[in-house]
C-alpha cells in the first residue's frame, strides 16, 4: 500500500500580512514588494540546512521581518512606531509558526500509523505475491515443457496447479487436455494453450479467496467476543462477522474438499494438497466449524430476547423486527456449516479427510422468527374466543376441561367456562331452552369474531411481506391463520358439542349428556358451518391474492452452495414458501380444511348424527298423531271424525319438512360424501312417520268399526264425505314423497356436477405435479365460493385417499338420477323405497277406512241372510193370489244405499284439490274387496282359497260358469287387465269426478257381490220357494 506524503507551505512573512493590510493606502509597488518577500521567505524555508545559501533561523527573519520600503535594518529601530511595527510583526510571525508546528507534528503521527497498519499487509501481500510468482515459474516450466518437449501433450499440465491451490477446474480440466495430447501424440494447439492458460487464471482467483479467508480469520474471529460484551451487545456487527466467517469457512472447506492431493500429478509436480500448504498454522475444520456453532449459539441466545421485545413492539414499530428477521436470515443462511464435520484428518497438517460434507443445524434461520411471529400474532384471537360469555352457565359432564382434547395436532389447550374437551363425551347436559338461548346468542357472536380474525389477516398480508419479503409473506399467512385456531380447536368442539353433540343418543346418554328422549337440532351446528364457510371463503381471497403476487410467480432460488449467502434464502425459510400454484393451493386447503375440522364429526357420522335429530324430531309428531286419534268417539261425533281428519292431514306433510333440511344439511356438510347412509336415513325418518299415520287411521277404523249396527244406523252422506277426506292423508303424503324425491334428485345433479368439477380440478394438479403428463398448468384460483369451499372440507374430513374416489361418489350420486342405471333411460334407483312402500301400506289402510264406512249398511243387511226362514219356507195357496214375488227387503236395502252412495261421493269429488290428492292413491283400491271373495271361495269349498291368485281370479272371472266347469282360474288375472282396459275405454268420455265416483262404486260393489255370494252358500236349507225368493232378489 503506498501513501502519498504531504507537503507544508511555510507560513507568509508577516510583513506581507500587514502589507496586505495597508494595500488600500500603499499602492500596487507596495503589494508587489510584499509578495516578493513573501516567496522568497518560503524558498528560504524550504532550502537544504547545509552549504551555501542553505536555511538559516537569520536569513528566514530578516527575509520575513523586511519592511515594505526595502529597509533591511531592523534590529535598530529608529523610533517607538518602528518598534512597535517591528514587535508585531515578530509575533504574528511566531504564532503562524507555532500553528504551522503542530499541524507538521499531527501529519507526520498519522502517516507513522499508517506506515505501521500498512506494513504487517504489505509482508502479507509479499508473500503471497512471491507464492504466486513461485506457482506462476512452475506452471510457466510445465507448460514450456509441454510445448517443446516430444510427450508435453500426454503430461497432466493442470494438476500441479489445482494441488497447489486447491482449485477444482485447473486440475481437471487441463487433465483432460494432457490426455488428448497424449492420445493424439502432438503438440498442445492454441485452444488448449488457451485452456489451460484460463484454468491458471480461476486458480489464482481461488487462490486469493483462500489466502484472503485464511488471513482475517484470526483477526475477525477475536473481534467478536468484544462486539457480545459490550453494553448493549453489538450484534448487527457480529452478526456481519459471523457472515465472513461463515464464508470463509465455505471457501476453506472447498479447497481442501477439491484441491486436497496431488495424486496423479505428471513429473511430481505439486506434491502434497496444496490446500493445507496455504491454510497451514490455521485452525483445523473441526475447529473452525466448532468455533462457528459456539459463535453463532451465543448470538442466537441473545438476539432471543430482542426478537421477544421487537415482536411485542412491532404495533408500533417494525424496524426492530425487521432487524432482527435480517440478522436471523443471516444466520440461516449458513446452517449448512453449522454442525457438519471433515471425516478423515486435520486440514490443518495437510492431510485431507475422505469426506467433504457439511452437517445442517436448523437452530438458527429465519424459521425461528416465524414460530414466535406467528404464536404472538395468532394469539391476538385466542382472548376474543374465551370473551364470549354464554347466556347462562353451562356445566359439563366430569368437570370442566374433564374429557381429553381431541385436536390431533393441537399440543395447547386454553381451558374456559364451557369445557376444554371435544366431541360428545364433553358436551354439556342442558335443557332444551337453555341450548336455544346458547345457540342463538353463539351463532350471533360467531360471525364477529370472525370477523376481527379477518381483519387480522388483512393486516397480516402487509405486514408479514414488509418483514419477512414477498417470498415467504403468504405461506406465515396461512400458519398464522392456523395459529388462530390451534389452541381453540377443542373448545370450539366442545361448543358445537353444547349445540348437538356427535354420535348416537346411546353414547350421548352414556355419557351424561341426555337422554333418549332428549330433542337435539343439528340446525345450529349447521348455521355454524355456514358461518365458518363464508369466512373461510373470504380468508381464501386474501391468501390467493398473497399467492398471486408473492413466491409462486418468482424464480426458484438456485441451489448449491455458491449461491447461498445473506441474501439467499435458507433451509428452513424455503419450507415456508410455496415453489408452484399447486403447491400453494394445496397449502391454503389444508389449512381451510383444518380451520373447520371441529365439524368433521359431523360429517363423518352424518347418518348417525341425522338419525338422532330426526328422530327426536319425529317423536314429536307421533306423539301428536297419536294425541289426534286417541280418545275420539269418532263413531257418533262427526266433528270429532272430522277434527282427526284435519289433524293427519297436517301432520302428514310435516316431515317432508324434516326430511328437505335433512337433505339441505347433506348438501351443506358432506356435500355428496357418504349419499347411501344419508338416503337412508331419511327414508326410515318418512316410512316411520307414513307407519305411524297408518295405525293411526287403523285406531280411527277400529273405533268406527266397532259398533256395526250403530255405524250404518249414523249413515249418511256427511259421514262419507268425511271418511273420504282420509284419502287426502295418504295422497298429501304422495305428493310431497314425490316432490321430496324430485328436489333431492335436484340437489343430487348439482352435487354431481361439482364434484366433476373438483375431479377434473385436481386432476389438473397432479397433471401440474407431473411435468411429463403433458396437462394444462393449474393456476390458483382468485376465489372460493362458499359451495366451494365445502367441497375441499368434505373431501378432507369424508374422502378416502384413493384413486378413483371421486368417480366413486359420483357414480353413487348417478344411481338415483334418471337414464343412470342398467344402460336404460328412465330408469332410475328409488330414493326412498321403504318410505314409497310405507305410503302405499297407508293408501290401503284409508281404503279400508273408507270402505268399511260406505260398506257398513250392506254388510249388516246382508250379515242374517242365512238364517232368514223365507229360504226354508214351501209355496202355498196365499202365494197365488199375490202379485208375484218381490224383491226382500235385504236386497232392496243394498240397492238403495249403492245408489245413496253416488250422491255421497260426488261431492267429495267436484273438490279439485281433494280429487287429485284421492286420485293419485286409488291404485289397488280392489284389494279391499278380496276378503270377501277370499270368504266366498272358502265357502265353495276351494282347495287354495288362501292364494291370492285364486282369490283374484275368482274376483275378476267373467262367469261364473267358466269358473264351476273348469276349476282352473289362471286366467284371472288376464281377465283382471282386459276389465281394466275395458274400463279405461268406457271411461275416456268421462269427467274425473264420474271416473273417480266409479272407481269407488266397483270397489264397494265388486266387494258387496262377494260377500252377498258367500252368504247365500252359507244358507243351509232351500225350499222351491226360497229358489224364487233368491231369483228375485238377484234379479233385482
Amino acid at each position: 500500500m503506498m501513501t502519498t506524503s504531504t507537503t507544508t507551505t511555510p507560513p507568509p512573512p508577516p510583513g506581507a500580512a500587514a502589507g496586505g493590510g495597508g494595500a488600500a493606502g500603499g499602492g500596487s509597488g507596495d503589494d508587489t514588494a510584499d509578495k516578493m518577500a513573501a516567496a522568497e521567505a518560503a524558498s528560504i524555508l524550504a532550502s537544504p540546512g547545509t552549504g551555501t545559501g542553505g536555511f538559516t533561523v537569520a536569513s528566514y527573519l530578516n527575509t520575513a521581518l523586511r519592511s515594505a520600503d526595502g529597509n533591511t535594518n531592523t534590529t535598530i529601530p529608529n523610533n517607538t512606531k518602528e518598534e512597535e511595527q517591528l514587535q508585531t510583526r515578530m509575533a504574528s510571525l511566531a504564532l503562524h509558526l507555532q500553528v504551522q508546528t503542530q499541524s507538521c507534528h499531527d501529519e507526520i503521527g498519522r502517516i507513522g500509523a499508517e506506515l505501521q497498519a500498512i506494513l504487517p499487509r504489505c509482508r502479507d501481500d509479499v508473500g503471497r505475491l512471491r507464492g504466486g510468482v513461485d506457482d506462476m515459474k512452475v506452471d510457466a516450466g510445465v507448460l514450456l515443457r509441454g510445448i517443446g518437449g516430444a510427450e508435453g501433450g500426454g503430461r497432466v499440465v493442470g494438476a500441479g496447479v489445482g494441488a497447489r491451490v486447491g482449485g477444482e477446474s485447473g486440475g481437471v480440466g487441463v487433465s483432460g487436455v494432457g490426455a488428448a495430447g497424449q492420445a493424439n501424440n502432438t503438440t498442445p494447439t492454441a485452444l488448449q494453450t488457451l485452456q489451460t492458460l484460463h484454468s491458471l487464471h480461476q486458480n489464482l482467483n481461488r487462490t486469493h479467496k483462500i489466502l484472503a479467508a485464511a488471513s482475517s480469520w484470526d483477526e475477525t474471529l477475536r473481534s467478536i467476543p468484544n462486539l457480545l460484551a459490550s453494553s448493549p451487545p453489538n450484534l448487527v456487527e457480529a452478526v456481519e462477522a459471523w457472515c465472513r466467517l461463515e464464508r470463509g469457512e465455505r471457501t476453506l472447506a472447498g479447497a481442501v474438499g477439491s484441491g486436497g492431493g496431488g495424486g496423479g500429478v505428471a513429473d511430481g509436480v505439486g506434491g502434497k494438497g496444496g490446500g493445507g500448504m496455504m491454510t497451514r498454522g490455521m485452525p483445523g475444520t473441526k475447529s473452525r466449524r466448532t468455533s462457528l456453532h459456539q459463535i453463532k449459539s451465543q448470538i442466537l441466545t441473545l438476539l432471543k430476547p430482542q426478537l421477544l421485545h421487537a415482536l411485542t413492539r412491532m404495533d408500533t414499530r417494525l424496524g426492530p423486527l425487521e432487524s432482527c428477521v435480517g440478522m436471523y436470515r443471516k444466520l440461516g443462511a449458513g446452517e449448512g456449516v453449522g454442525g457438519g464435520s471433515v471425516g478423515g484428518g486435520d486440514v490443518g497438517s495437510g492431510d485431507v479427510g475422505s469426506d467433504g460434507g457439511v452437517g445442517s443445524d436448523a437452530e438458527g434461520g429465519v424459521g425461528v422468527v416465524v414460530e414466535e411471529y406467528v404464536r404472538v400474532r395468532g394469539g391476538i384471537c385466542h382472548g376474543g374466543w374465551f370473551d364470549f360469555v354464554p347466556p347462562s352457565p353451562l356445566t359439563v359432564a366430569g368437570g370442566v376441561g374433564a374429557a381429553a382434547a381431541e385436536g390431533g395436532d393441537d399440543n395447547a389447550v386454553i381451558g374456559e367456562a364451557d369445557g376444554g374437551g371435544g366431541g360428545g363425551a364433553a358436551a354439556a347436559d342442558v335443557t332444551s331452552s337453555n341450548r336455544e338461548e346458547y345457540a342463538k346468542a353463539f351463532l350471533t357472536w360467531l360471525p364477529k369474531w370472525y370477523g376481527s380474525v379477518l381483519a387480522l389477516l388483512a393486516e397480516e398480508t402487509r405486514r408479514a411481506a414488509a418483514v419477512f419479503g414477498p417470498r415467504l409473506a403468504p405461506g406465515i399467512v396461512v400458519r398464522v391463520l392456523r395459529e388462530c385456531f390451534r389452541p381453540i380447536l377443542p373448545s370450539f368442539r366442545t361448543r358445537l358439542a353444547s349445540l348437538c353433540p356427535p354420535g348416537d343418543v346411546e353414547a350421548a346418554a352414556a355419557a351424561g349428556t341426555g337422554s333418549s328422549t332428549t330433542t337435539w337440532s343439528l340446525d345450529s351446528v349447521s348455521s355454524a358451518y355456514e358461518a365458518t364457510l363464508d369466512f373461510l371463503s373470504q380468508s381464501y381471497e386474501l391468501l390467493a391474492a398473497t399467492f398471486e403476487s408473492s413466491s409462486i410467480n418468482m424464480p426458484s432460488p438456485p441451489s448449491g452452495g455458491a449461491a447461498a449467502g445473506a441474501g439467499a434464502p435458507s433451509a428452513s425459510s424455503s419450507a415456508l414458501a410455496a415453489d408452484s400454484p399447486a403447491a400453494a393451493y394445496g397449502l391454503i386447503a389444508s389449512a381451510l380444511a383444518f380451520v373447520a375440522s371441529p365439524f368433521s364429526p359431523y360429517q363423518i357420522d352424518f347418518a348417525k348424527v341425522e338419525r338422532k335429530c330426526c328422530g327426536s324430531a319425529s317423536e314429536v309428531v307421533a306423539r301428536k298423531v297419536q294425541a289426534a286419534v286417541g280418545g275420539r268417539s269418532v263413531s257418533s261425533d262427526r266433528s270429532s271424525l272430522q277434527g282427526a281428519v284435519d289433524s293427519l292431514q297436517t301432520l302428514g306433510s310435516s316431515v317432508f319438512s324434516l326430511a328437505e333440511a335433512s337433505v339441505s344439511r347433506f348438501e351443506l356438510l358432506n356435500c355428496g360424501y357418504n349419499t347411501n347412509a344419508a338416503v337412508a336415513t331419511v327414508d326410515d325418518v318418512i316410512a316411520q312417520h307414513a307407519g305411524e299415520l297408518a295405525i293411526a287411521v287403523s285406531t280411527l277404523r277400529t273405533s268406527m268399526t266397532s259398533d256395526e249396527n250403530q255405524l250404518a244406523g249414523n249413515f249418511d252422506e256427511e259421514l262419507v264425505q268425511c271418511s273420504l277426506e282420509i284419502l287426502k292423508v295418504a295422497g298429501g303424503m304422495k305428493r310431497d314423497l314425490t316432490s321430496c324425491e324430485a328436489r333431492t334428485r335436484g340437489v343430487f345433479r348439482e352435487m354431481s356436477k361439482r364434484l366433476e368439477l373438483y375431479r377434473e380440478r385436481y386432476a389438473l394438479i397432479q397433471g401440474t405435479s407431473n411435468s411429463e403428463s403433458g396437462a394444462p398448468p393449474f393456476a390458483v384460483p382468485d376465489s372460493l365460493s362458499s359451495t366451494d369451499v365445502a367441497f375441499i372440507v368434505a373431501r378432507a374430513a369424508c374422502g378416502e385417499e384413493h384413486e378413483g374416489q371421486d368417480q366413486e361418489i359420483i357414480a353413487t350420486l348417478a344411481r338415483f338420477l334418471p337414464g343412470q342405471k342398467g344402460g336404460g333411460p328412465g330408469h332410475t334407483t328409488a330414493l326412498f323405497p321403504k318410505a314409497t312402500e310405507a305410503i302405499t301400506r297407508l293408501a290401503h289402510t284409508c281404503h279400508v277406512f273408507v270402505f268399511d264406512v260406505c260398506s257398513a249398511v250392506p254388510r249388516r243387511a246382508l250379515r242374517d241372510l242365512p238364517s232368514l226362514p223365507i229360504w226354508r219356507k214351501d209355496a202355498s195357496t196365499q202365494d197365488a193370489l199375490t202379485y208375484g214375488i218381490l224383491p226382500q227387503q235385504y236386497i232392496t236395502t243394498v240397492g238403495e244405499h249403492m245408489l245413496a252412495l253416488v250422491q255421497a261421493i260426488e261431492p267429495f269429488a267436484s273438490d279439485e284439490e281433494a280429487l287429485e290428492l284421492a286420485d293419485t292413491v286409488m291404485e289397488g283400491s280392489k284389494d279391499v274387496a278380496l276378503p270377501s271373495w277370499r270368504e266366498f271361495a272358502s265357502a265353495i269349498g276351494s282347495t287354495d282359497a288362501c292364494s291370492e291368485e285364486t282369490v283374484v281370479g275368482l274376483m275378476n272371472v267373467r262367469s261364473l260358469k267358466a269358473y264351476v266347469t273348469n276349476a282352473d282360474v289362471g286366467g284371472g288375472a288376464d281377465s283382471a287387465e282386459q276389465l281394466e282396459e275395458e274400463e279405461e275405454e268406457e271411461g275416456a268420455d268421462l269427467s274425473a269426478t264420474a271416473l273417480f265416483t266409479n272407481k269407488w262404486l266397483d270397489v264397494i260393489g265388486l266387494a258387496v257381490t262377494g260377500y252377498l255370494l258367500e252368504r247365500t252358500l252359507r244358507v243351509p236349507h232351500l225350499s222351491q220357494r226360497g229358489c224364487e225368493h233368491f231369483f228375485a232378489d238377484y234379479s233385482y
